[in-house]
């Protein structure tokens, strides 16, 4: 919201998917993403939407992709890999801990991780 004047609601839907809505123009967008897979300091997100909303969603990836080539690697039928080692602002906590799972429930995110 800070950074982009754009409000976004986030929802529940499972214990791996959480849901974006953004208002456009008179009607409600909506993309579910989930948590695939953690492998290491990989994270595997896939995301489903209305087939006009996934072309926007693939547009705004080429637009920001010189700001999330190093660490934002699109897969085919509609995947993500984040490769969070990659991202300079979570480099002293990754040296520490090895993410686990991340889960959802209606209120919080939850990140499990060991201490190395």
């Amino acid at each position: 919201m800070k950074r982009y004047n754009q409000q976004v609601k986030l929802g529940f839907v499972d214990e791996k998917t959480i849901s974006v809505t953004k208002k456009v123009v008179i009607k409600d967008a909506t993309v579910n993403i989930s948590v695939d897979q953690i492998a290491g300091n990989d994270i595997s997100l896939s995301y489903q939407a209305g087939f006009g909303i996934e072309w926007i969603i693939k547009g705004a990836l080429m637009w920001f992709k010189e700001t999330i080539s190093g660490f934002v690697e699109e897969q085919e039928d509609n995947k993500l890999l984040l490769h969070l080692d990659r991202i300079e602002q979570l480099n002293n906590i990754l040296e520490k801990i090895e993410i686990k799972t991340v889960n959802f429930d209606d209120l919080n995110v939850n990140v499990a991780f060991i201490v190395k």
